[in-house]
């Protein structure tokens, strides 16, 4: 399944809103449905990450690889655990008025068939209800938008 969900941010920092989505270790913090994180490897500019999902009695754990390119972009693979493919793909783009538009495009297929098809029916809404997490996230973190006036 692919999709794409893009949003803006008034007065969050393209840094700001990375740093959020790269602290994947505060993951179990703030994400419903993931259970753990843990960082395995860290480099400059990749970390490999393993992680827990749990959704009702159902938990599925995989590693990823992250790719950070700082402040701008962040790209998450995995071909482990319940993932066929899974492929992530984070954006921070800085715009006029202290503005940040995030773009998040996900690519997901399922090594079940019925999990496949049990997937496209709730995946966009449980991604939507992610990138809403990370928003209260950074509301927690740097104040609502209308309070940095």
């Amino acid at each position: 399944m692919l999709g794409h969900i893009e949003r803006r941010y008034p007065l969050y920092t393209t840094e700001q809103l990375f740093e959020i989505v790269a602290d994947v270790e505060k993951y179990p913090e703030f994400v419903p449905w993931i259970l753990s994180s843990r960082i395995l490897r860290r480099e400059p500019n990749a970390i490999w990450v393993d992680m827990t999902l749990g959704i009702g009695p159902l938990q599925q754990r995989f590693t990823s690889e992250g790719v950070l390119y700082r402040p701008h972009a962040i790209s998450i693979t995995s071909s482990d655990g319940p993932f066929e493919w899974f492929r992530q793909r984070w954006e921070f783009v800085a715009a006029p008025g202290g503005h940040t538009i995030v773009g998040y495009s996900y690519d997901v297929t399922l090594r079940s068939l019925v999990m496949e098809l049990i997937s496209h029916i709730a995946l966009d809404e449980a991604m939507r209800a992610s990138i809403d997490a990370f928003e209260q996230r950074a509301r927690l973190l740097y104040g609502s938008p209308a309070s940095q006036d």
